[in-house]
């Protein structure tokens, strides 16, 4: 996929692996720049169920699809699954908070799945002793999936869960008063043989014979980038600024071979 200059899809190697009956290898190993990684997360699982209409339906569709098969579900169990045990896990949440707030010491161990909180989160139905939870303030839940989580929330916590008509936006003043603060890192590396140079960027690899020139490139096209994305997060303005690490090597004849170089862009904006 390299060669081809053509990123590998994630979708495609997890698929892979899930084929082949492998484990996936863990976030840690890929480190590579050209891999970008997702997560399948409760919002593609509303997604899948067409309770929020945010990003592509059809992603969340496969990664529903590809946790499926290893869990034997089909896409919308599985992601009803995913919707329960965030449910389980806000509830958990929740009465953490109010117990630090009513000022009790508690073993966070209680709410592993054979601690007591544990037992009454997973909805211990069949038990010798029944113990429900209830909030005895009001519990306001914010955020733009928050009516849709409430009931996955009030399956396991008891009392009033208020989602006011505004939840979407909320919180949007404080998010735009406040600095926006998003980095990116691009790498450029050799190419077989040491014909050349790769740069590889978010959305396309360019060759290459001199890192310099590469690196102009870079800067050129990642701080439109940068302030694409500043923009989406809320910045009415940014400033982009960029550091350069270069890999340098020292040869038997005392010069310095280049192998590439790491430039990490940052920009700073804010929602003025």
């Amino acid at each position: 996929a390299m060669a081809e200059k053509t990123p590998f899809p994630m979708a495609r190697y997890a698929e892979m692996l899930f084929e082949a009956g492998r484990r996936f290898i863990g976030l840690s190993a890929l480190s590579h720049p050209s891999v970008m990684v997702s997560a399948f997360t409760p919002t593609d699982a509303m997604a899948v169920l067409g309770l929020y209409n945010v990003g592509s339906r059809e992603a969340a569709v496969l990664g529903a699809e590809l946790l499926g098969r290893r869990l034997k579900l089909s896409a919308d169990q599985t992601a009803r699954r995913v919707l329960d045990e965030f449910g389980r896990l806000l509830a958990q949440e929740i009465m953490s908070y109010g117990f630090e707030n009513d000022g009790l010491d508690f073993d966070p161990t209680a709410f592993a799945e054979k601690g007591i909180f544990g037992g009454l989160l997973g909805r211990r139905e069949h038990g010798h002793i029944k113990i429900n939870a209830a909030t005895s303030d009001t519990v306001i839940l914010l955020g733009a999936p928050a009516s849709v989580l409430a009931p996955f929330v009030g399956k396991y916590l008891a009392g009033r869960l208020l989602v006011p008509p505004i939840f979407e936006v909320a919180s949007a003043v404080g998010a735009a008063a406040s600095p926006i603060h998003l980095s990116r890192r691009v790498e450029i590396h050799t190419l077989p043989n040491f014909t050349g140079y790769r740069l590889f960027l978010p959305d396309e690899v360019i060759d290459g014979a001199n890192v310099d020139s590469l690196a102009r490139t870079a800067q050129t096209k990642m701080e439109t980038y940068m302030r694409g994305l500043a923009a989406q997060a809320g910045a009415a303005q940014a400033q982009v600024s960029v550091t350069r690490d270069n890999r340098l090597v020292l040869m038997n004849d005392g010069s310095k071979l280049n192998l590439g170089a790491s430039l990490n862009f940052v920009a700073v904006g804010t929602g003025d």
